[in-house]
């Protein structure tokens, strides 16, 4: 067969090709969607800490809601004020305005340090 013979391409040819082809972008590629991961994985991992959940006790001042006072505590822990307004009401066994000047509620809050 001299270099100028057609030599027909066959759908064999065609699968190995195209094989070949998927075999090396996997190659190339594998390797850096890893490292992506394995990265996100050690920020993930090394940023957080432990939070430790504690609970403290409020003198309601006159003019307190349960609202203001849930602002006043609430921190990063927490993402709606809605669950926090309710876990303060589950843990004090009350309902929206009924706290009264002079007395105390629990509020819990969290904290990356271990107190005693």
């Amino acid at each position: 067969m001299n270099q100028y013979e057609f030599k027909p391409y066959t759908f064999l040819d065609y699968l190995k090709e195209t094989l070949f082809r998927n075999i090396k972008l996997v190659l190339i590629t594998a390797p850096f969607i890893i490292g992506v991961i394995l990265l996100q994985t050690m920020n993930v991992q090394g940023s957080s800490k432990p939070q430790y959940k504690y609970y403290t006790s409020v003198e309601v001042s006159s003019g307190d809601t349960v609202w203001s006072i849930a602002q006043r505590y609430m921190d990063d822990s927490y993402t709606d004020i809605h669950e926090y307004i309710a876990e303060i009401e589950d843990i004090n066994g009350i309902s929206g305005s009924d706290i009264t000047a002079g007395n105390y509620i629990i509020v819990p809050y969290y904290s990356d340090e271990i107190q005693k």
